[in-house]
């Protein structure tokens, strides 16, 4: 404790409030957006299709740099083992 020996009161709003506000950066929003992204290439859809619906909702960002993202993610996610691989 402090020297007075009050405990800290601590405002945690501010912090509990980041949730419900949109991420600062364009990597964030992918990832937040990555369920639905998924959902859609899985349906069929190419990534230029998704991309061209991420715009008309408002998510500015190229093509080229929704690839990387896309990319980036599906690198650090567990894949799962490919059906077709020949096994040990």
């Amino acid at each position: 404790m402090r020297r007075n020996d009050k405990p800290n009161v601590v405002d945690l709003g501010p912090l509990r409030a980041l949730a419900g506000e949109p991420p600062a950066t364009l990597m964030a929003q992918v990832r937040n957006a990555w369920p639905d992204i998924v959902a859609a290439l899985k349906a069929g859809h190419s990534l230029k299709t998704v991309h061209q619906r991420l715009e008309e909702g408002g998510f500015r960002i190229s093509y080229r740099t929704l690839v990387g993202y896309v990319n980036r993610i599906r690198a650090t996610e567990d894949l799962p083992e490919n059906e077709d691989s020949p096994s040990d």
